[in-house]
Parts: C-alpha cells; sequence; structure tokens
C-alpha cells in the first residue's frame, strides 16, 4: 500500500514540528481530516508514536518536502476564529 500525497504532506509536516491544528490549518482541512491521515498513514509506514512518524519522514526526505511547502505560502496568511470556534484561514501563494 502506497502513502496518499496527502498522507505525504501531512507526515512531511509533523516531522517539520507542526501541531494537528497548524497542519490543518496549513492544509485547509479539518483536525478530523488531519487525525484521519495520520492514522492511515502511520498504519501503512508501520509506526505508532508521532517520534517513530518523524524518524521515518526524515529517513525518507520528507522533511525538506515540508519546507518547500511552507515556502509556498505567503507571509500574510492570516487565522481568525468566529465566535463558534469556526476557523477561517486566508492565505496566499506566492
Amino acid at each position: 500500500m502506497s502513502l496518499t500525497q496527502r498522507e505525504l504532506d501531512v507526515l512531511g509536516l509533523i516531522a517539520g514540528g507542526r501541531s494537528n491544528a497548524e497542519i490543518a490549518e496549513t492544509l485547509f482541512v479539518s483536525i478530523n481530516s488531519v487525525k484521519t491521515y495520520i492514522r492511515g498513514a502511520y498504519r501503512k509506514i508501520g509506526v505508532e508514536r508521532r517520534a517513530q512518524a518523524v524518524l521515518w519522514a526524515e529517513q525518507h526526505g520528507l522533511v525538506e518536502a515540508s519546507r518547500r511547502f511552507e515556502d509556498e505560502l505567503s507571509p500574510d496568511t492570516s487565522v481568525t476564529r468566529s465566535n463558534g470556534g469556526t476557523v477561517m484561514v486566508r492565505a496566499g501563494r506566492r
């Protein structure tokens, strides 16, 4: 079984030190989606803990991919929360 592009993105961001909430904001998905991607990726790469996933990602070159992805984000990215807790993200690409 191979990893999906989204699972690879999430693993790279995990390896880059991002929290689940930060990954959700970066990828414009819900935190529950992030958790689903993480579970699927962990199962496929045979790890159980975040530290193991970071090591796997580093060994497979995903840390550099994560940095390239983050470099594409515009510095004017902003995050606001509505009264209901909904996250609104406005971001541009360079």
